[in-house]
């Protein structure tokens, strides 16, 4: 299966993160919101891993677009986003 993630050039700065929904994903960009059919799993195989942070099991983000952190949740502008007990080592 081959998706079109909407990014920005191909560095990916317009994509903000994606939040997994089942077999979903919402993708969230600076100026849209996606659905489609996809698993985390499969975008995370698609997108540059220098990039792209899984910060928890429902949401993955664009380390581009951190305003702000603490040890339970990262804010990208005015989203404010989880952090998983198991991603929290990585991360913080």
């Amino acid at each position: 299966m081959r998706a079109a993630v909407p990014t920005s050039g191909d560095t990916g700065l317009g994509l903000l993160y994606t939040q997994s929904l089942k077999d979903y994903l919402i993708i969230k960009t600076t100026d849209k919101q996606y659905i489609t059919h996809m698993t985390m799993k499969a975008l995370v195989q698609l997108l540059p891993s220098h990039q792209f942070h899984r910060v928890h099991r429902s949401f993955m983000i664009n380390r581009a677009h951190i305003t702000s952190f603490s040890k339970t949740e990262i804010k990208l502008g005015k989203h404010i986003i989880p952090i998983g007990d198991s991603y929290r080592p990585d991360i913080v």
